[in-house]
């Protein structure tokens, strides 16, 4: 039997994550791809960070906001680049890659990502952009 679990109902009864200061939940999945969702709202900024290892999927379900993104380096602002996310809304990002979201707008910005289940943990390394 499968294991169905409901994300929004996840998110209702979900403590905040006190590493990352923002509702980020594990929904299913295995080590090496797992499906997470990020919940921020009004003026919550998911912190900047990369990764080692593999790849992010994230897809927008509701509301819109930020992506700040640039390649780890030690010299900032190198190919730094702030881009508009909304409902519907999907892209990758890759090892290395620095990557900050935040919500400036009234509606919550809900974020389903699939990623290694250790990007919620010890693959997250967090930086100044």
């Amino acid at each position: 039997m499968l294991e169905i679990k409901n994300a929004l109902q996840i998110l209702d009864n979900l403590e905040v994550d006190h590493v990352m200061n923002k509702q980020v939940a594990f929904l299913t999945g295995n080590e090496d791809a797992a499906l997470f969702i990020i919940q921020l709202h009004y003026d919550q900024t998911l912190p900047a960070h990369y990764h080692k290892e593999d790849i992010e999927i994230y897809y927008i379900l509701s509301g819109q906001g930020i992506i700040t993104t640039k390649f780890y380096s030690e010299v900032k602002h190198v190919d730094k680049r702030s881009q508009h996310v909304a409902k519907g809304d999907s892209f990758t990002v890759h090892p290395f890659q620095i990557h900050q979201i935040s919500n400036q707008h009234d509606e919550v910005l809900q974020i389903l990502a699939i990623a290694p289940r250790s990007h919620n943990g010890t693959d997250r390394n967090f930086v100044e952009l």
